[in-house]
């Protein structure tokens, strides 16, 4: 049976505030990027342990398209993000979520 996934509020705002940055460059790429956590959440659902270790319980997964990745922690009864992260820019400022 596949874990519910709950989405920390800093991980929600991070991917609207990429996705209203990328809107602004081009119309339509910011929508193009929220599919990204989507199509990666369901990795990461069918195999959470696929993702790879950041510390001793969070793992990262990368979209594909775009530079971020998807941090996350499996519980036992459900996932949760904790990041979505830009891949070049502070590394470890998700760590007290």
């Amino acid at each position: 049976m596949l874990k519910p996934v709950i989405i920390l509020d800093p991980a929600a705002d991070e991917i609207n505030d990429a996705a209203a940055f990328y809107n602004e460059r081009v119309v339509g790429l910011g929508s193009q990027l929220l599919i990204e956590p989507e199509r990666t959440l369901v990795r990461v659902t069918q195999q959470p342990k696929a993702g790879q270790l950041m510390n001793r319980d969070t793992r990262r997964q990368l979209l594909r398209r775009f530079p971020y990745a998807v941090l996350y922690r499996e519980e036992e009864q459900h996932i949760v993000v904790v990041a979505i992260m830009h891949q070049h820019r502070r590394s470890n400022y998700w760590e007290h979520r």
